[in-house]
């Protein structure tokens, strides 16, 4: 019996640390770094120029730095309730910069593409890095923070083959929404 206990608080630390992975992997991978890798397919669509690509870069970082900001304030709903909607967002906020084609709104996309990221960063650590403690299995703590790293490399290996593909830039931006999507349903539970 004892083993068998043993197997199943393991088994959930690793649950939960892989769902923190995938977690940061769809914020911080899809929701905030895609946009490098889809940076020259857009300039090449000619959809954006380098100065505008700038500007969508520093609107990104400063929904992150305003999501980081409110995670001082936010209070009220279940951490798990804030990761949901955020990866939500994700998805959403991800795919609208596929549908729509106006720079002014891809700088508010990206603003609270930056937002959502930020809150399910630290509201996913936070909450697993808790879980992980109370199963007594604090060192596989470091298994989420391979997400923003493992979400990078699927959108920079995926955006290569996306180019050599001759895609253009919405096209990637809903394939990494269904991504995102795909991942989030793995997780949601």
């Amino acid at each position: 019996m004892n083993n068998r206990i043993k197997y199943t608080k393991n088994a959930s630390a690793v649950h939960v640390a892989l769902s923190g992975m995938i977690a940061l992997a769809v914020a911080m991978g899809i929701g905030r770094f895609a946009f490098t890798p889809l940076l020259p397919m857009m300039l090449h669509d000619s959809v954006i120029d380098l100065n505008t690509g700038g500007w969508l870069a520093t609107s990104n970082y400063l929904g992150y730095f305003l999501g980081a900001m409110l995670c001082a304030f936010w209070r009220g709903l279940p951490p798990t309730h804030t990761i949901r909607a955020g990866l939500i967002a994700t998805v959403l906020l991800t795919i609208a910069m596929g549908v729509f084609h106006s720079q002014w709104l891809w700088l508010l996309l990206r603003l609270f593409s930056g937002i959502a990221s930020a809150l399910v960063f630290v509201y996913s650590s936070g909450w697993c890095l808790q879980k992980l403690a109370q199963l007594q299995l604090p060192a596989l703590g470091g298994i989420i923070y391979c997400g923003p790293g493992i979400g990078i490399v699927l959108t920079g290996l995926a955006s290569s083959g996306m180019v050599a593909s001759n895609w253009h830039a919405a096209s990637g931006w809903l394939a990494f929404g269904l991504l995102a999507t795909l991942l989030t349903l793995v997780i949601w539970t």
